[in-house]
């Protein structure tokens, strides 16, 4: 008699366990699909990395985009003023920052080199990092 209380116990204790395993797995296998499929928690995650793009208000980083040049990206992205000049269109402002002040003025780099080309001559690839930095 004892043996089978045992016996019924431990069969109680397996169902249990197996029950708490589906159960458990479940759980995780919903979180992690609403997680992917929520919209919300996406937008969340994109903002967080534009905002840690954008932190630095005296840089600006964009991807080139193949037949574009440099400025009409940048135009296409940011708050721009440009002046034109006897070497070309060239950038005066982006975001309220104007070139001038400090002697510090809107310098644009190709992967991290400075450009030997204004930027609306400089026709970007899609492999392209382009920077403006105010320097």
């Amino acid at each position: 008699m004892e043996e089978n209380k045992k016996t019924s116990f431990t069969n109680i204790l397996k169902y249990l366990a197996v029950f708490a395993s589906i159960t458990i797995i479940g759980f995780l296998i919903l979180t992690y699909q609403n997680k992917q499929n929520n919209p919300e928690i996406k937008g969340v995650t994109e903002q967080k990395q534009e905002e840690t793009v954008k932190a630095n208000p005296y840089s600006v980083i964009y991807q080139g985009e193949d037949t574009k040049n440099a400025l009409e990206l940048l135009k296409s992205k940011e708050n721009v003023v440009t002046k034109q000049s006897s070497f070309g269109e060239y950038v005066n402002e982006i975001n309220g920052i104007k070139g001038g002040t400090d002697n510090k003025y809107w310098i644009f780099y190709v992967n991290g080199k400075m450009s030997e080309v204004g930027a609306d001559d400089y026709v970007t690839k899609s492999l392209d990092t382009i920077e403006w930095k105010f320097e």
